[in-house]
């Protein structure tokens, strides 16, 4: 760490000089402007004109390397904040994951291939998305899953159950956007602005708790696809409560409500606490509705710190 004292010059101007090794690595010239914010615990932060947040991560892959893991490090370089991921030493296995990649993420195409190498961009500005839009997007989809199984159960409808399954994906590409959003926002503090950096973590926690309850609909949804099952009304209903209660412990973290949060809590306690589901029905669902409860109050526990 660098220390500089104050210079004082006229009635009121106050000049800190700046670190020549760090203005040469900016490329800062004479007369070049700087951004000045304030940080929430009161320290200034210094923002070269015109800096981008651009990160390019060039990776490469052993031969042997199977394509699920590939995906995995494609995906891990993604969430780290990578904007341009370059992929060189290109197998058949390595395209084929880069193209499943691609499709798997909100943004991101391969704009290049030139057989020995592949570039893949993410197209889409992930600051663009603030996380609360994300959550009510994520919130949104995930309700219509289950409402969409619960309905297919019901009616003996595999359209439905089938369209749910599919939607869990949308549910992915939405919560790796609202991680990356928080990933950028931890290596670039300027983005604090406009809220808490506490917010961005409890944020991309809710976001993960909605990804598990999507989790549970398709696999509910692959389940009586599968087997096929009778719920009982009874059974669909608790779990239409469950999922009331799941709207309303968003709606608390969204608009910071800890008074709200905390009634949810207590009336998902209590319906864990009554529920009584007999051994003839099937455990995804039955642990499926308990999940939403206790997730719900996860969520809520968010809404309160």
């Amino acid at each position: 760490m660098e220390y500089r004292k104050v210079q004082v010059t006229g009635r009121g101007t106050y000049i800190v000089s700046l670190p020549k090794k760090w203005v040469e690595e900016q490329g800062i010239k004479r007369g070049a402007p700087l951004s000045m914010v304030e940080l929430l615990d009161g320290s200034l932060l210094l923002i070269p004109e015109g800096k981008k947040r651009d990160m390019r991560r060039v990776v490469s892959f052993e031969n042997d390397m199977d394509e699920e893991n590939i995906v995995r490090a494609l995906i891990s370089a993604y969430l780290g904040g990578a904007s341009t991921i370059v992929i060189e030493n290109v197998t058949h296995r390595v395209r084929c994951a880069a193209k499943r990649f691609s499709d798997m993420v909100l943004g991101v195409e391969i704009v290049e291939d030139t057989g020995k190498c592949i570039v893949i961009q993410d197209l889409s500005d992930t600051l663009e998305l603030p996380q609360d839009t994300g959550i009510r997007r994520m919130h949104s989809v995930v309700r219509s899953m289950h409402d969409d199984v619960i309905r297919g159960i019901e009616y003996g409808n595999n359209d439905l159950l089938q369209d749910a399954v599919l939607r869990d994906r949308l549910v992915n590409r939405l919560y790796w956007l609202i991680l990356k959003h928080h990933v950028l926002v931890l290596k670039n503090p300027s983005l604090f602005l406009g809220g808490e950096p506490i917010r961005s973590y409890y944020s991309t926690m809710v976001a993960r708790t909605l990804e598990r309850i999507g989790d549970h609909a398709k696999n509910i949804a692959r389940f009586c696809i599968d087997k096929g099952f009778y719920v009982k009304k009874s059974v669909l209903n608790l779990w239409s409560d469950a999922l009331q209660i799941m709207d309303r412990a968003v709606n608390a973290y969204l608009r910071i409500d800890p008074k709200n949060a905390t009634e949810v809590i207590e009336r998902a306690e209590k319906c864990v606490d009554s529920m009584i589901l007999g051994d003839d029905i099937p455990y995804p669902i039955r642990e499926g509705i308990r999940r939403i409860l206790l997730y719900s109050e996860d969520i809520c526990e968010c809404a309160i710190n």
